[in-house]
């Protein structure tokens, strides 16, 4: 795993069999090898399907990002603006329950459980 202190990695996850998307962030995986082989997203729900259909998983790298650097004057519109324009808590699409900003982890989330 590479070390990099205060950079984020936004990415897409996409399944493989059921085409269903989540899109989220690590500060952990900042190369595609990485991410592919480590991790598969996280949010409640994503974690969910992923039990249910396998973790046949396509990761995406949309951007990595200086925290140090940018912070909340670049990540944050950037993971705003692609969480609006694929509305992807509300979308069937996604698994999403709140827009992504980049820098905040879990929460109870907009969109109710189904």
């Amino acid at each position: 795993m590479t070390i990099q202190e205060n950079k984020v990695t936004l990415y897409i996850a996409t399944h493989n069999k059921t085409g269903l998307k989540y899109f989220g962030k690590t500060t952990k995986y900042f190369t595609q090898y990485e991410l592919q082989k480590h991790y598969h997203g996280g949010g409640g729900d994503w974690k969910e399907h992923l039990k249910e259909f396998g973790n046949e998983v396509t990761m995406e790298i949309y951007g990595i990002y200086d925290l140090k650097e940018n912070s909340s004057n670049y990540v944050v519109p950037m993971a705003l603006e692609f969480s609006r324009e694929n509305n992807i808590v509300l979308s069937n699409d996604w698994t999403n329950r709140m827009l992504e900003n980049g820098l905040d982890g879990s929460s109870t989330g907009l969109r109710p459980r189904t």
